[in-house]
């Protein structure tokens, strides 16, 4: 008679942070993040230039994590653009507001958030 075990690998339960309340960042961040506002698209070898506002950071500044909000670097790196619940930050935009099905019971509201 043989017996085999199997092993079950654990799962790690990840913690979103919350955010309920728009986040500010603090003053001293401003030049922390990058804004780029024109950008060329080669769309069908036709140049074209479109305004577009972009804002981003380089995660590698020391000074980047406090710029998060509050228990940011407490969450695991893939989960810290994550939050549940969530609300987009202060003079920013929700949009494609969006349902994930967790199973049959549960479920996750999305969105991604832009400054205006």
């Amino acid at each position: 008679m043989t017996s085999s075990t199997a092993s079950a690998t654990p799962t790690v339960p990840v913690s979103l942070l919350a955010l309920t309340t728009p986040f500010v960042a603090p003053p001293n961040c401003a030049d922390v993040f990058t804004t780029v506002k024109t950008v060329t698209s080669d769309y069908l070898h036709n140049d074209t230039e479109s305004t577009l506002t972009v804002v981003f950071s380089d995660p590698s500044d020391p000074r980047f994590t406090k710029c998060q909000p509050q228990g940011w670097d407490g969450v695991v790196p893939e989960s810290r653009f994550h939050f549940s619940p969530a609300v987009c930050p202060d003079r920013w935009t929700a949009y494609n507001l969006g349902t994930v099905y967790l199973d049959a019971v549960r479920r996750a509201t999305t969105a991604y958030c832009c400054a205006r």
